[in-house]
């Protein structure tokens, strides 16, 4: 979908499959990689639970950099 759409895209959110923080599955491994391969370089939101903000976002920044790299 995300290929297909790609000259609209402009905007994308992000959670895991199981609605977790982004980097506990595949899920978002492969989307990142889609993202990528499309050329996208628009916004990403993380849109997830977060039940400890300040810990769980130290992770999401962590995986987002390391992926998007």
């Amino acid at each position: 979908v995300l290929e297909d759409n790609k000259d609209i895209l402009l905007h994308c959110h992000i959670a895991a499959a199981d609605r977790n923080i982004p980097g506990t599955s595949q899920y978002e491994k492969d989307f990142i990689d889609t993202l990528k391969k499309i050329g996208y370089d628009g916004v990403i939101s993380v849109e997830c639970d977060q039940p400890d903000f300040l810990a769980d976002a130290e992770k999401i920044v962590k995986f987002l950099r390391d992926a998007i790299a």
